[in-house]
């Protein structure tokens, strides 16, 4: 891979492929949890504590689609050039 492509990253600016790993670790490790909590809870009635993992999870999992997303958007032109350089 040709390292003259890749960005430096300055000291002090925000660094979006940090922030999108380190929140897919985050989320990816939280789905699992809530969504066996959630099952867990799944034939008690509707009471808060059910509602609280449901909802959990559901947040979980649109951070995680979220972040997803701008892994991809930040990743996508380094994949390119990779792939430009197996075909050349």
């Amino acid at each position: 891979m040709d390292k003259t492509k890749i960005k430096d990253i300055k000291s002090g600016q925000f660094n979006k492929r940090a922030f999108a790993s380190t929140g897919l670790f985050i989320s990816g490790l939280g789905l699992p949890i809530t969504g066996l909590l959630n099952h867990f809870l799944a034939f008690d009635t509707l009471t808060v504590e059910r509602h609280a993992w449901m909802s959990a999870h559901n947040v979980l999992g649109l951070l995680f689609l979220d972040l997803c997303q701008l892994f991809r958007s930040v990743y996508a032109p380094d994949y390119l050039t990779i792939i430009d350089n197996i075909v050349d």
